[in-house]
Protein backbone atom coordinates (compact mmCIF):
# COMPACT_ATOMS: atom_id res chain seq x y z
CA UNK A 1 0.00 0.00 0.00
CA UNK A 2 2.85 2.36 0.84
CA UNK A 3 4.43 1.81 -2.60
CA UNK A 4 1.10 2.49 -4.31
CA UNK A 5 0.76 5.72 -2.35
CA UNK A 6 4.26 6.76 -3.37
CA UNK A 7 3.53 5.97 -7.02
CA UNK A 8 0.32 7.98 -6.88
CA UNK A 9 2.20 10.85 -5.28
CA UNK A 10 4.78 10.72 -8.07
CA UNK A 11 2.08 10.68 -10.76
CA UNK A 12 0.33 13.61 -9.15
CA UNK A 13 3.57 15.56 -9.04
CA UNK A 14 4.31 14.80 -12.68
CA UNK A 15 0.82 15.69 -13.94
CA UNK A 16 0.29 18.84 -11.90
CA UNK A 17 1.79 22.30 -12.37
CA UNK A 18 5.58 22.71 -12.51
CA UNK A 19 6.70 21.73 -8.97
CA UNK A 20 8.29 24.27 -6.69
CA UNK A 21 11.70 23.57 -5.23
CA UNK A 22 10.24 21.76 -2.21
CA UNK A 23 8.14 19.59 -4.54
CA UNK A 24 11.25 18.71 -6.57
CA UNK A 25 12.94 17.58 -3.36
CA UNK A 26 9.93 15.41 -2.51
CA UNK A 27 9.96 13.95 -6.01
CA UNK A 28 13.68 13.24 -5.72
CA UNK A 29 13.07 11.41 -2.43
CA UNK A 30 10.31 9.44 -4.15
CA UNK A 31 12.70 8.22 -6.87
CA UNK A 32 15.38 7.52 -4.28
CA UNK A 33 13.08 5.25 -2.30
CA UNK A 34 11.91 3.40 -5.40
CA UNK A 35 15.49 3.00 -6.52
CA UNK A 36 16.53 1.56 -3.20
CA UNK A 37 13.57 -0.86 -3.29
CA UNK A 38 14.56 -2.04 -6.78
CA UNK A 39 18.20 -2.38 -5.73
CA UNK A 40 17.27 -4.44 -2.67
CA UNK A 41 15.20 -6.69 -4.95
CA UNK A 42 18.18 -6.94 -7.36
CA UNK A 43 16.26 -5.19 -10.09
CA UNK A 44 19.31 -3.12 -10.99
CA UNK A 45 18.06 -1.83 -14.35
CA UNK A 46 14.93 -0.48 -12.67
CA UNK A 47 17.02 0.96 -9.85
CA UNK A 48 19.22 2.74 -12.40
CA UNK A 49 16.20 4.41 -13.98
CA UNK A 50 15.08 5.75 -10.60
CA UNK A 51 18.54 6.94 -9.55
CA UNK A 52 19.05 8.71 -12.89
CA UNK A 53 15.66 10.40 -12.46
CA UNK A 54 16.63 11.43 -8.93
CA UNK A 55 19.99 12.79 -10.16
CA UNK A 56 18.29 14.98 -12.76
CA UNK A 57 16.11 16.50 -10.01
CA UNK A 58 18.75 16.87 -7.29
CA UNK A 59 22.30 16.08 -8.45
CA UNK A 60 24.66 14.82 -5.73
CA UNK A 61 27.71 12.65 -5.27
CA UNK A 62 25.79 10.03 -3.29
CA UNK A 63 23.44 9.40 -6.23
CA UNK A 64 26.46 8.97 -8.51
CA UNK A 65 27.74 6.35 -6.06
CA UNK A 66 24.40 4.52 -6.19
CA UNK A 67 24.43 4.56 -10.00
CA UNK A 68 27.97 3.17 -10.01
CA UNK A 69 26.91 0.33 -7.67
CA UNK A 70 24.05 -0.61 -10.01
CA UNK A 71 26.40 -0.73 -13.01
CA UNK A 72 28.85 -2.86 -11.05
CA UNK A 73 26.09 -5.33 -10.14
CA UNK A 74 25.13 -5.47 -13.82
CA UNK A 75 28.80 -6.29 -14.60
CA UNK A 76 29.11 -3.21 -16.77
CA UNK A 77 32.58 -2.37 -15.57
CA UNK A 78 33.18 0.54 -17.91
CA UNK A 79 30.09 2.43 -16.70
CA UNK A 80 30.78 1.50 -13.08
CA UNK A 81 34.34 2.86 -13.40
CA UNK A 82 33.02 6.06 -15.01
CA UNK A 83 30.52 6.83 -12.25
CA UNK A 84 32.82 5.76 -9.38
CA UNK A 85 35.44 8.17 -10.77
CA UNK A 86 32.85 10.93 -11.16
CA UNK A 87 31.71 10.36 -7.58
CA UNK A 88 35.29 10.67 -6.30
CA UNK A 89 35.63 13.98 -8.18
CA UNK A 90 32.77 15.47 -6.15
CA UNK A 91 33.13 17.04 -2.72
CA UNK A 92 29.56 16.91 -1.39
CA UNK A 93 29.91 13.53 0.36
CA UNK A 94 32.27 13.17 3.31
CA UNK A 95 31.41 9.53 4.12
CA UNK A 96 34.89 8.00 4.37
CA UNK A 97 33.66 4.42 4.09
CA UNK A 98 31.80 5.22 0.88
CA UNK A 99 34.80 6.99 -0.58
CA UNK A 100 37.11 4.17 0.42
CA UNK A 101 34.83 1.65 -1.30
CA UNK A 102 34.77 3.75 -4.49
CA UNK A 103 38.55 4.14 -4.52
CA UNK A 104 39.04 0.40 -4.09
CA UNK A 105 36.47 -0.28 -6.85
CA UNK A 106 38.31 2.02 -9.25
CA UNK A 107 41.62 0.27 -8.53
CA UNK A 108 40.00 -3.10 -8.97
CA UNK A 109 38.19 -2.28 -12.22
CA UNK A 110 40.90 -0.23 -13.95
CA UNK A 111 43.09 -3.19 -15.09
CA UNK A 112 40.07 -4.69 -16.89
CA UNK A 113 39.43 -1.61 -19.02
CA UNK A 114 40.93 0.27 -21.94
CA UNK A 115 41.23 3.88 -20.72
CA UNK A 116 41.74 7.13 -22.59
CA UNK A 117 42.94 10.35 -20.92
CA UNK A 118 41.23 13.05 -22.97
CA UNK A 119 42.59 16.60 -22.72
CA UNK A 120 42.23 19.72 -24.86
CA UNK A 121 43.61 23.21 -25.13
CA UNK A 122 41.57 25.10 -24.11
CA UNK A 123 39.86 22.72 -21.66
CA UNK A 124 36.08 22.32 -21.36
CA UNK A 125 35.50 20.68 -24.74
CA UNK A 126 32.61 18.21 -25.00
CA UNK A 127 33.80 14.65 -25.67
CA UNK A 128 32.18 12.35 -28.24
CA UNK A 129 33.44 8.83 -28.95
CA UNK A 130 32.98 7.26 -32.39
CA UNK A 131 29.56 8.84 -33.07
CA UNK A 132 28.22 12.20 -31.97
CA UNK A 133 24.69 10.77 -32.10
CA UNK A 134 25.55 8.43 -29.19
CA UNK A 135 25.81 11.40 -26.83
CA UNK A 136 28.67 13.05 -24.97
CA UNK A 137 31.03 11.81 -22.29
CA UNK A 138 31.44 15.02 -20.31
CA UNK A 139 34.08 17.63 -20.89
CA UNK A 140 37.85 17.71 -20.94
CA UNK A 141 39.97 16.88 -19.10
CA UNK A 142 38.59 13.42 -18.32
CA UNK A 143 39.64 9.78 -18.00
CA UNK A 144 37.23 7.56 -19.93
CA UNK A 145 36.84 3.81 -20.44
CA UNK A 146 36.41 2.84 -24.09
CA UNK A 147 35.88 -0.42 -25.92
CA UNK A 148 39.18 -1.96 -27.00
CA UNK A 149 40.25 -1.18 -30.54
CA UNK A 150 40.43 1.83 -32.79
CA UNK A 151 38.41 4.77 -31.51
CA UNK A 152 37.64 8.16 -33.00
CA UNK A 153 37.35 10.89 -30.36
CA UNK A 154 35.73 14.17 -31.30
CA UNK A 155 36.18 17.31 -29.19
CA UNK A 156 33.60 20.08 -29.55
CA UNK A 157 33.89 23.54 -27.98
CA UNK A 158 31.77 26.56 -28.83
CA UNK A 159 33.63 29.05 -30.97
CA UNK A 160 36.22 26.47 -32.02
CA UNK A 161 36.53 24.05 -34.91
CA UNK A 162 35.85 20.41 -33.91
CA UNK A 163 39.00 18.34 -33.39
CA UNK A 164 39.37 14.60 -34.02
CA UNK A 165 41.84 12.25 -32.38
CA UNK A 166 42.35 8.61 -33.35
CA UNK A 167 43.39 6.27 -30.52
CA UNK A 168 43.83 2.54 -30.07
CA UNK A 169 42.17 1.29 -26.88
CA UNK A 170 44.06 -1.53 -25.10
CA UNK A 171 42.76 -3.36 -22.05
CA UNK A 172 44.86 -2.59 -19.00
CA UNK A 173 46.45 0.51 -20.53
CA UNK A 174 45.91 4.25 -20.52
CA UNK A 175 46.12 6.06 -23.84
CA UNK A 176 46.43 9.84 -24.17
CA UNK A 177 44.15 11.73 -26.54
CA UNK A 178 44.91 15.43 -26.65
CA UNK A 179 44.29 18.19 -29.16
CA UNK A 180 44.61 21.94 -29.54
CA UNK A 181 41.29 23.43 -30.63
CA UNK A 182 41.47 26.13 -33.26
CA UNK A 183 39.18 29.08 -32.76
CA UNK A 184 36.61 29.78 -35.45
CA UNK A 185 37.08 33.42 -36.42
CA UNK A 186 35.90 35.91 -38.95
CA UNK A 187 37.37 39.31 -39.73
CA UNK A 188 35.94 42.80 -39.57
CA UNK A 189 37.51 45.32 -41.93
CA UNK A 190 36.48 48.73 -40.58
CA UNK A 191 37.01 51.83 -42.68
CA UNK A 192 36.75 55.03 -40.63
CA UNK A 193 38.28 58.54 -40.50
CA UNK A 194 41.93 58.64 -39.48
CA UNK A 195 42.39 59.40 -35.79
CA UNK A 196 39.01 57.97 -34.77
CA UNK A 197 38.41 55.25 -32.17
CA UNK A 198 36.28 52.15 -32.63
CA UNK A 199 34.49 50.11 -29.97
CA UNK A 200 33.02 46.72 -30.91
CA UNK A 201 30.48 45.01 -28.63
CA UNK A 202 29.08 41.51 -28.90
CA UNK A 203 25.42 40.51 -28.61
CA UNK A 204 25.61 40.59 -24.79
CA UNK A 205 26.88 44.17 -24.78
CA UNK A 206 30.38 43.22 -23.65
CA UNK A 207 33.29 45.04 -25.30
CA UNK A 208 34.91 42.58 -27.71
CA UNK A 209 37.50 44.98 -29.11
CA UNK A 210 38.49 48.62 -28.77
CA UNK A 211 41.24 50.29 -30.76
CA UNK A 212 42.08 53.24 -33.02
CA UNK A 213 40.39 53.10 -36.42
CA UNK A 214 40.58 52.23 -39.26
CA UNK A 215 41.26 48.65 -38.19
CA UNK A 216 41.17 44.98 -39.14
CA UNK A 217 40.34 42.55 -36.34
CA UNK A 218 39.49 38.86 -36.02
CA UNK A 219 36.38 38.03 -33.98
CA UNK A 220 34.30 34.94 -33.23
CA UNK A 221 31.27 34.56 -35.51
CA UNK A 222 28.18 36.44 -34.43
CA UNK A 223 26.46 39.81 -34.49
CA UNK A 224 28.33 42.88 -33.26
CA UNK A 225 27.58 46.53 -32.65
CA UNK A 226 30.26 48.94 -33.81
CA UNK A 227 30.64 52.52 -32.55
CA UNK A 228 33.12 54.96 -34.07
CA UNK A 229 34.11 58.15 -32.25
CA UNK A 230 35.85 60.89 -34.25
CA UNK A 231 36.73 64.37 -33.08
CA UNK A 232 34.34 66.96 -34.47
CA UNK A 233 31.82 64.30 -35.50
CA UNK A 234 28.75 62.69 -34.02
CA UNK A 235 29.26 59.08 -32.83
CA UNK A 236 28.61 56.60 -35.64
CA UNK A 237 26.85 53.30 -34.91
CA UNK A 238 26.48 50.26 -37.11
CA UNK A 239 26.00 46.49 -37.10
CA UNK A 240 28.26 43.76 -38.40
CA UNK A 241 27.57 40.06 -38.79
CA UNK A 242 30.81 38.10 -38.61
CA UNK A 243 30.82 34.78 -40.47
CA UNK A 244 33.47 32.05 -40.08
CA UNK A 245 36.65 32.48 -42.13
CA UNK A 246 35.29 35.47 -44.03
CA UNK A 247 35.92 39.22 -44.01
CA UNK A 248 33.07 41.59 -43.28
CA UNK A 249 33.65 45.12 -44.62
CA UNK A 250 32.19 47.98 -42.60
CA UNK A 251 32.39 51.62 -43.70
CA UNK A 252 31.84 54.17 -40.94
CA UNK A 253 30.90 57.66 -42.10
CA UNK A 254 30.44 59.85 -39.01
CA UNK A 255 28.46 63.04 -39.61
CA UNK A 256 30.41 66.19 -38.86
CA UNK A 257 29.23 68.33 -35.98
CA UNK A 258 28.36 71.97 -36.71
CA UNK A 259 31.12 74.35 -35.59
CA UNK A 260 30.70 75.39 -31.96
CA UNK A 261 29.06 78.75 -31.34
CA UNK A 262 28.65 81.14 -28.44
CA UNK A 263 26.42 84.00 -27.40
CA UNK A 264 27.09 87.68 -26.62
CA UNK A 265 24.73 90.17 -24.97
CA UNK A 266 25.59 93.85 -25.53
CA UNK A 267 24.19 96.69 -23.41
CA UNK A 268 25.06 100.38 -23.66
CA UNK A 269 24.67 103.43 -21.44
CA UNK A 270 22.97 105.04 -24.43
CA UNK A 271 20.11 103.10 -25.99
CA UNK A 272 20.29 102.62 -29.74
CA UNK A 273 24.08 102.49 -29.97
CA UNK A 274 25.21 100.67 -33.11
CA UNK A 275 27.03 97.36 -32.53
CA UNK A 276 29.59 96.21 -35.11
CA UNK A 277 31.21 92.76 -35.04
CA UNK A 278 34.39 92.29 -37.01
CA UNK A 279 33.58 95.36 -39.08
CA UNK A 280 29.96 94.46 -39.88
CA UNK A 281 26.84 95.96 -38.35
CA UNK A 282 25.11 93.44 -36.07
CA UNK A 283 22.34 95.44 -34.37
CA UNK A 284 21.54 98.15 -31.87
CA UNK A 285 22.15 97.95 -28.13
CA UNK A 286 20.73 96.36 -26.14
CA UNK A 287 21.19 93.28 -28.34
CA UNK A 288 21.53 89.52 -27.89
CA UNK A 289 23.86 88.15 -30.54
CA UNK A 290 23.65 84.35 -30.86
CA UNK A 291 25.41 81.79 -33.04
CA UNK A 292 28.74 83.61 -32.92
CA UNK A 293 31.68 81.49 -33.94
CA UNK A 294 33.98 80.52 -31.10
CA UNK A 295 37.08 82.70 -30.88
CA UNK A 296 38.10 86.35 -30.56
CA UNK A 297 35.86 88.99 -32.15
CA UNK A 298 36.44 92.73 -32.61
CA UNK A 299 33.45 94.62 -31.19
CA UNK A 300 32.66 98.30 -31.77
CA UNK A 301 29.83 100.19 -30.08
CA UNK A 302 29.13 103.77 -31.17
CA UNK A 303 26.50 106.50 -31.07
CA UNK A 304 26.40 109.91 -32.77
CA UNK A 305 27.91 112.64 -30.55
CA UNK A 306 29.65 110.15 -28.24
CA UNK A 307 33.09 108.55 -28.23
CA UNK A 308 32.81 104.97 -29.58
CA UNK A 309 34.22 101.95 -27.73
CA UNK A 310 36.17 99.24 -29.53
CA UNK A 311 37.83 96.08 -28.21
CA UNK A 312 38.26 92.31 -28.42
CA UNK A 313 35.84 89.86 -26.78
CA UNK A 314 36.50 86.11 -26.45
CA UNK A 315 33.53 83.90 -27.33
CA UNK A 316 33.38 80.29 -26.04
CA UNK A 317 30.88 77.48 -26.54
CA UNK A 318 30.47 76.83 -22.84
CA UNK A 319 29.85 80.38 -21.59
CA UNK A 320 27.52 83.29 -22.36
CA UNK A 321 29.37 86.64 -22.59
CA UNK A 322 27.96 89.98 -21.38
CA UNK A 323 29.43 93.25 -22.70
CA UNK A 324 28.42 96.41 -20.82
CA UNK A 325 29.54 99.62 -22.55
CA UNK A 326 29.57 103.17 -21.13
CA UNK A 327 29.82 105.79 -23.90
CA UNK A 328 31.32 109.17 -23.01
CA UNK A 329 30.89 112.58 -24.72
CA UNK A 330 33.76 113.91 -26.90
CA UNK A 331 36.65 115.94 -25.30
CA UNK A 332 35.86 119.53 -24.02
CA UNK A 333 38.47 122.34 -23.73
CA UNK A 334 38.25 124.83 -20.81
CA UNK A 335 40.30 128.10 -20.21
CA UNK A 336 40.67 130.65 -17.40
CA UNK A 337 37.92 133.38 -17.33
CA UNK A 338 40.71 136.01 -17.25
CA UNK A 339 41.50 135.08 -20.82
CA UNK A 340 38.14 136.34 -21.91
CA UNK A 341 38.38 139.46 -19.65
CA UNK A 342 41.75 140.55 -21.05
CA UNK A 343 40.65 139.65 -24.53
CA UNK A 344 37.51 141.76 -24.13
CA UNK A 345 39.44 144.69 -22.67
CA UNK A 346 42.00 144.47 -25.46
CA UNK A 347 39.31 144.36 -28.12
CA UNK A 348 37.44 147.30 -26.55
CA UNK A 349 40.64 149.36 -26.19
CA UNK A 350 41.66 148.73 -29.78
CA UNK A 351 38.17 149.64 -30.96
CA UNK A 352 38.22 152.77 -28.84
CA UNK A 353 41.71 153.63 -30.11
CA UNK A 354 40.44 153.31 -33.66
CA UNK A 355 37.58 155.70 -32.91
CA UNK A 356 39.70 158.30 -31.12
CA UNK A 357 42.32 157.96 -33.83
CA UNK A 358 39.72 158.85 -36.41
CA UNK A 359 38.72 161.93 -34.39
CA UNK A 360 42.39 162.90 -33.94
CA UNK A 361 42.93 162.77 -37.69
CA UNK A 362 39.85 164.93 -38.22
CA UNK A 363 41.08 167.50 -35.64
CA UNK A 364 44.46 167.61 -37.33
CA UNK A 365 42.78 168.31 -40.67
CA UNK A 366 40.75 171.18 -39.13
CA UNK A 367 43.88 172.63 -37.51
CA UNK A 368 45.69 172.59 -40.81
CA UNK A 369 42.85 174.34 -42.60
CA UNK A 370 42.07 176.82 -39.81
CA UNK A 371 44.74 176.96 -37.11
CA UNK A 372 43.53 177.73 -33.63
CA UNK A 373 44.57 176.91 -30.07
CA UNK A 374 41.34 175.00 -29.44
CA UNK A 375 41.71 172.81 -32.46
CA UNK A 376 45.33 172.15 -31.57
CA UNK A 377 44.53 171.15 -27.95
CA UNK A 378 41.68 168.90 -29.06
CA UNK A 379 43.88 167.13 -31.59
CA UNK A 380 46.66 166.60 -29.04
CA UNK A 381 44.22 165.20 -26.48
CA UNK A 382 42.68 162.82 -29.00
CA UNK A 383 46.16 161.69 -30.15
CA UNK A 384 47.20 160.92 -26.56
CA UNK A 385 43.95 159.04 -25.90
CA UNK A 386 44.42 157.06 -29.09
CA UNK A 387 47.95 156.07 -28.11
CA UNK A 388 46.84 155.02 -24.61
CA UNK A 389 43.93 152.99 -25.95
CA UNK A 390 46.02 151.29 -28.63
CA UNK A 391 48.79 150.37 -26.16
CA UNK A 392 46.19 149.13 -23.66
CA UNK A 393 44.47 147.10 -26.37
CA UNK A 394 47.69 145.51 -27.59
CA UNK A 395 48.87 144.69 -24.08
CA UNK A 396 45.47 143.28 -23.04
CA UNK A 397 45.20 141.26 -26.23
CA UNK A 398 48.74 139.93 -25.75
CA UNK A 399 47.87 138.91 -22.16
CA UNK A 400 44.71 137.23 -23.45
CA UNK A 401 46.73 135.25 -26.01
CA UNK A 402 49.17 134.15 -23.32
CA UNK A 403 46.31 133.11 -21.04
CA UNK A 404 44.64 131.27 -23.99
CA UNK A 405 47.54 128.87 -24.23
CA UNK A 406 48.67 128.90 -20.60
CA UNK A 407 45.33 128.08 -19.01
CA UNK A 408 44.07 125.58 -21.62
CA UNK A 409 42.48 122.44 -19.99
CA UNK A 410 41.08 119.57 -22.04
CA UNK A 411 38.44 117.41 -20.28
CA UNK A 412 38.90 114.11 -22.19
CA UNK A 413 37.07 110.88 -21.08
CA UNK A 414 37.30 107.59 -23.02
CA UNK A 415 34.34 105.27 -23.40
CA UNK A 416 34.77 102.04 -21.41
CA UNK A 417 33.36 98.53 -21.18
CA UNK A 418 33.30 95.50 -18.91
CA UNK A 419 33.02 91.85 -19.97
CA UNK A 420 31.54 89.11 -17.80
CA UNK A 421 30.61 85.49 -18.47
CA UNK A 422 28.18 82.90 -17.10
CA UNK A 423 27.90 79.20 -17.90
CA UNK A 424 25.47 78.29 -20.67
Amino acid sequence: MRSIALVLAGVAAASGPHPARADRAAEARFHDELGRQHYAARRYEAALREFFAQHRLAPSGRILFNIALCFERLRRSDQAFLFFAEYLATSDDDDLDRRGFAEEAVRRIEPTLALVEVTSDPPGATIHIDRREAGSYGTTPRLLPVPAGARRIELVLEGHAPAFVQVEGRVGERVAATSRLERILGRVELTAPEGSTAQIRDATGAVAHEAPAPLSVELPPGDYTIEVFASGHEPWRGLARVTPNESTPVVAQPVGLPPPTGELTVTSSTAGALVDIDGEAAGFAPAVLGALSVGTHRIRVGHPGLVPWEGDVEITATERAWLTVTLEPPPRTDRSPATWVFGGVGAAALLGGAVTGAFAIDAHSQFTARPSATTRDTGETLAIATDVLLVTGVVSFAVAVILWFATEHVDERSSRATVSTVER
